[in-house]
């Protein structure tokens, strides 16, 4: 998330009762970061952890990802240019699945708009 080339963002990062070293390498970042927020919680799960990090969001735009996945240098640029270029509400990008193997599977999402 650092190297980002969209710089316009806030980044909640929610410490959901970690037992390892994530939480104070969370805090570091915060430190040196002003657009990253860090918040502690007692472990709740995943849905629970969102939902705390939707109420403290400032954001217009909501992306969610998780302590295992990798993204791009251009994930959020791209999120946004497309939102913005195409004037759509949402956009969704393909993700591809890495196995320590190396083995990897693309998942790409349709979705379907009936109105």
């Amino acid at each position: 998330m650092l190297s980002q080339t969209f710089e316009e963002f806030e980044c909640i990062l929610i410490d959901d009762g970690s037992t390892d070293a994530s939480g104070e390498i969370c805090d570091k970042v915060a430190c040196i970061d002003k657009r990253f927020e860090v918040i502690h919680i007692p472990n709740s799960g995943v849905s629970h952890a969102r939902n705390v990090g939707i109420d403290a969001s400032c954001g217009e735009y909501i992306t969610f990802i998780d302590a295992d996945d990798r993204i791009p240098n251009n994930y959020l640029e791209n999120l946004y240019e497309t939102i913005i270029e195409s004037g759509v509400d949402l956009s969704i990008c393909t993700i591809t699945k890495i196995w320590h193997s190396g083995k990897k599977k693309e998942n790409t999402i349709t979705w379907k708009w009936h109105f």
